[in-house]
């Protein structure tokens, strides 16, 4: 309801009755991202990794929290990962779009974020990022 310090207290209590439980984590770690709370995300996604049904979220999660850091070149694999396992996320072939244009890799960095924009062309940051990489 719009009170992330009254979330963040509820989602701390919820961690401290049942540590070890991935799916809390994942909420959580998804809340940290929303938050900008990217270091806090990472130093917790790690939790999430061996559950076999949250592989999509520690992908995307682990893969944009290192993203908003600044640290695409790890963050890639992640997000390609992400992507064999959903290849229709728009938040996580968006992410992989920006890493791939800041580390270079334009041409890939245009199709993957094309390809976003061919699922939902309702994107007017992703069609400027678009514009942006196929003019440089």
């Amino acid at each position: 309801m719009g009170d992330a310090r009254a979330a963040e207290t509820y989602y701390e209590q919820a961690l401290s009755l049942v540590p070890d439980n991935a799916e809390a984590t994942s909420y959580y770690c998804g809340f940290l991202l929303r938050t900008k709370q990217f270091e806090r995300a990472l130093a917790l996604i790690d939790k999430v990794k061996a559950d076999p049904t949250l592989q999509f979220d520690y992908y995307i999660i682990k893969g944009k929290a290192l993203r908003e850091l600044g640290r695409c070149e790890e963050a890639i694999p992640l997000l390609q990962e992400g992507n064999k396992l959903y290849n229709s996320d728009t938040r996580l072939l968006n992410a992989l779009g920006y890493c791939y244009y800041r580390t270079g890799q334009k041409t890939l960095a245009l199709d993957v974020l094309n390809a976003s924009l061919r699922l939902n062309p309702d994107q007017p940051d992703i069609k400027k990022l678009v514009e942006e990489v196929g003019a440089k």
